[in-house]
Parts: C-alpha cells; sequence; structure tokens
C-alpha cells in the first residue's frame, strides 16, 4: 500500500514531525472507505476529520461521510469534484491522488485498524498538548504561583481527552454503534424517515449472534441506489438501537462482475449481508428490521 502513496509536498516543521502519526494508515483507510463505503457507517461512530494528522486527509474523509449520510457512492470519480481546487490536492497531482488512495484493495481487509490507529495516534497526540500545556503552565510564574489550580486545570484537560473516547474515561474500541445504552445511538428518530417493520416482544433473552442476511423484494423509482438494511433491538420505551448493519448497491444484486441498472418501478429480489454480530436482546424488547435507499 505504502508505494501506491504519494507523499506530501511540504514536510512538516521539526516539532510537528515528532508528535505520533501515520500518513499511510490514514490513506490506506480512505482508500478503503472509497472500495467499501459500507465501512464509513461503522468507523464514523468515533473517527472525526480532526483526528487525521494530515488535514487534506481529513477533508477527505469528510466528505466521504457527507456522501454516504445522502446514500450517494463516494469513490474517486463523485469525489473529484470537491477537490479540483485544492490547493494541497493540487501539490500532490490534483484529484488523481483519490484514484491512487484505493491503488490496494487488501486494505479493506484491515480497515478497522487503520481507523483504530488513526484514533488513537490522535488522542497521543491530545495527550502530548496537554503535557506541553501543564509543563508551560508549571514553568510561568509571572501572575501567581498556583500548583493546585494548574493540577485541577491538568485533570480536566486530560479527562476531556479520555471522555473522547468513552463515557466512562477509557478509549473505545471500533466496534458497531458503540454501548447499547448510549442515548447518542438511539434511532427513534432517524426511524420516522424509514420503512421498518417490528416482531412481537419477545418473552426470553435472545441472543443475536454471527452473520445476519436480509432477503428483500421491492421496486425502487430510480435505476440504482444504495440499498441500506439495519436490524435493531427496540426497548420497552421505544428507544432503538442498531445491532447491525449491511449496504447493497442495488446494480450489484448479483454480484460485482457484472452491474446491471433496474427497471424503475419493477420488483427486484436483494440479498444483503449485514456486518457481524453479538447481541443480547432483553425479554420484553422487539427486533426491527429498516430499510432505506
Amino acid at each position: 500500500m505504502a508505494d501506491n502513496i504519494i507523499r506530501l509536498a511540504d514536510a512538516p516543521a521539526p516539532e510537528t514531525a515528532s508528535v505520533p502519526h501515520n500518513i499511510e494508515a490514514e490513506a490506506a483507510l480512505l482508500g478503503a472507505l472509497m472500495i467499501d463505503n459500507r465501512l464509513a457507517e461503522d468507523v464514523q461512530l468515533k473517527l472525526r476529520p480532526d483526528h487525521f494528522f494530515e488535514p487534506l486527509h481529513g477533508r477527505v474523509y469528510e466528505q466521504i461521510l457527507k456522501l454516504v449520510d445522502r446514500n450517494m457512492i463516494a469513490s474517486p470519480v463523485t469525489l473529484r469534484p470537491m477537490f479540483e481546487a485544492d490547493e494541497e490536492m493540487k501539490e500532490l497531482g490534483g484529484p488523481s491522488y483519490l484514484a491512487q488512495l484505493t491503488g490496494s484493495g487488501a486494505a479493506v481487509i484491515g480497515a478497522r485498524d487503520f481507523a483504530e490507529q488513526v484514533y488513537e495516534l490522535a488522542l497521543l497526540r491530545a495527550l502530548i498538548g496537554v503535557g506541553r500545556e501543564m509543563v508551560e503552565n508549571a514553568l510561568d510564574t509571572s501572575e501567581q504561583v498556583d500548583p493546585k489550580g494548574q493540577i485541577e486545570a491538568a485533570e480536566s484537560a486530560l479527562y476531556r481527552v479520555a471522555e473522547e473516547g468513552g463515557s466512562e474515561g477509557t478509549v473505545k474500541t471500533f466496534c458497531l454503534y458503540g454501548a447499547p445504552d448510549d442515548p447518542a445511538n438511539d434511532q427513534r428518530l432517524p426511524d420516522e424517515a424509514r420503512l421498518h417493520f417490528d416482531s412481537a416482544p419477545v418473552a426470553d433473552d435472545v441472543v443475536i449472534a454471527g452473520e445476519p442476511r436480509a432477503h428483500l423484494r421491492a421496486a425502487l423509482s430510480t435505476a440504482d441506489g444504495n440499498l441500506v438494511v439495519r436490524l435493531q433491538d427496540v426497548a420497552s420505551d421505544g428507544t432503538s438501537f442498531v445491532m447491525t448493519t449491511g449496504w447493497l448497491r442495488a446494480s450489484h444484486r448479483t454480484g460485482h462482475e457484472h452491474p446491471a441498472l433496474l427497471t424503475p418501478g419493477q420488483p427486484y429480489d436483494f440479498d444483503v449481508a449485514l456486518w457481524p454480530t453479538h447481541w443480547r436482546v432483553a425479554a420484553g424488547h422487539r427486533l426491527r428490521v429498516s430499510t432505506q435507499w
């Protein structure tokens, strides 16, 4: 993968270069996201554009998420118009750099590992920033000597860094949708715009484990589009959390070798593979299958 990456034209300043970062991991992750857009729904739950060391990579990542959120394909072709006037992209040869990022399909296999490393390195850089500020404040006695106040400020800064990774001050790993009781993951509002089907409440606890598949028969109003299927856990109070999700480009319904467009309004069968999951559905909860395209 490293042979396919163009190094940035301007080397960072010596002090900046010393902080932890991995340009190759960032590039490999972006390439994987453009090859398989389904990865974005998993990765974006924790990884933000500002976690990227290279600002250009952060901007590319942000645009990928915007396209995916609009149910559009994020690829070097669809991203090209957004970066034709980008000065930093021009230094790398223009938008053709986007195509070079997808040079290794093997990057898809390690996408979560790349995302994990980009995220962890960003937290390390934040820690370095807190440490440097602590040293500078401790050395500065021009106003007042207040070690206790500085300790409290340092503790608050460290807590903010830790909280970025988890509600209990720990850094989460890249698992689908984070903690099941995280209110930020409640799908009730998004579900209002989705077609969804609910089961009756389960009588006993049920464990959903493995790789679910959704078999759909649907007619689309367009010749192509992304079908998104989510398997969800709906509590008795109506809160809804995603257990796993899957994507399928409609034109790829019979395989990726020979895509075939649809006739709008004509029903077709779709087999959508969802990501592996292991989830306990509590007694009294419902199962929900929601669809979006």
